[in-house]
């Protein structure tokens, strides 16, 4: 990403190509879940760029187009789900045993 934003051909390319790929995936989605809201996280989200491309290359495929838009939570976003989702799962395991107990 950081070469093709210098403006390296080859890599815009394959970026541009990425783009395509996951504006494919995204219209996948699309067609089963019809979101009104697609967000880009980690580092890929974070590329300059790329979630205008992405949303250009998703314009030639999908039937509908949703608003794409890049994670606050940048390159740590999933770290941070899995931690969230971690706490949440021990806190509802705990709760339970408690309530079992009592």
């Amino acid at each position: 990403f950081e070469v093709a934003a210098r403006g390296d051909a080859r890599a815009s390319a394959v970026v541009a190509e990425e783009a395509r790929l996951v504006a494919c995936a995204i219209c996948c989605v699309i067609a089963v879940a019809d979101p009104q809201l697609i967000v880009l996280g980690g580092g890929i989200g974070q590329a300059p760029g790329f979630a205008e491309a992405v949303t250009q290359s998703l314009r030639a495929v999908a039937p509908v187009l949703p608003e794409v838009k890049v994670s606050a939570l940048g390159t740590d976003a999933v770290v941070d789900g899995c931690l969230a989702e971690g706490a949440g799962l021990a806190w509802r395991q705990l709760t339970s045993t408690l309530l079992a107990v009592t």
